[in-house]
């Protein structure tokens, strides 16, 4: 579901979804043959609320609306799918999958039910938990996607994506929802006197029956300083389990007298 950042982005930049535009959640939808689920019923959720929320079904539906091409295009946009350039080896990459690699590897067109999966980050999508931090970091520095790195005087690089700064504020308010609102999916991240925004996530990997559990976050909101990816393989919801690992690295770097 940390995926849904990207879907987001791409509904507002695409004129697809109108922050105001409300959607019914009756716990999933359908598509085709296949009734794609929802991890609970919401009712009617606009775009903050999606997010704060983190609806299935909204995201089913503005994936359908943006279709395969422009959800690859604003993942790869992201860095999403292709490796950081960080100097540390055996770095993987990733993969974002479009609607031409499935009919060459798989002999398959690309149906309406792929669109939905990749909408909130499953399918074929995989990408590394750095991958994750570059991404979330984008809406901490004001639409930029940075290299990595690891070395005091490493050449510093950062490219704009082309966000407008609407949907930069539209997106962070959706994260400090997820973290700070009362029906956020990361309540538990919540640290006294500072602000923060996050996404969860909870990916499906078969065989595999447990999920892995996803958080990304920034911190604080007015000022980032930091951005944090956890992945903890297997590990089930990504509230109550990569979450609380995240504020234990925000309250290190943020509260620490040492960081003052």
């Amino acid at each position: 579901s940390i995926f849904k950042l990207v879907t987001a982005t791409a509904g507002l930049e695409e004129e697809k979804i109108s922050p105001s535009m409300v959607i019914n959640c009756p716990g999933g939808l359908q598509v085709g043959k296949r009734f794609f689920r929802c991890w609970r019923r919401h009712g009617g959720v606009n775009f903050i609320s999606a997010i704060e929320q983190s609806c299935d079904t909204y995201f089913y539906r503005l994936g359908l609306l943006l279709g395969p091409e422009k959800l690859s295009k604003w993942a790869r946009k992201f860095g999403l799918g292709m490796k950081t350039g960080i100097i540390l080896p055996g770095e993987a990459s990733g993969f974002i999958a479009d609607e031409k690699w499935k009919k060459r590897t798989y002999g398959e067109i690309w149906y309406a039910g792929d669109t939905a999966n990749m909408a909130v980050g499953q399918g074929f999508t995989q990408f590394t938990p750095l991958q994750a931090c570059r991404m979330v970091s984008v809406f901490a520095n004001g639409g930029y996607l940075v290299k990595p790195i690891i070395l005091l005087g490493e050449k510093e690089e950062k490219v704009p994506i082309g966000i407008s700064s609407s949907t930069m504020e539209l997106i962070k308010e959706g994260m400090k929802e997820v973290v700070m609102g009362s029906n956020g999916t990361a309540s538990i991240a919540r640290i006294k006197g500072i602000s923060v925004a996050g996404k969860t996530g909870s990916a499906q990997d078969p065989p595999r029956k447990k999920t892995h559990a996803w958080f990304v976050c920034f911190a604080p909101v007015e000022n980032p300083r930091i951005a944090v990816s956890v992945l903890v393989e297997e590990g089930g919801m990504g509230g109550r389990v990569a979450a609380p690992i995240a504020k234990k690295v925000l309250e290190a770097a943020l509260l620490s007298p040492a960081n003052h």
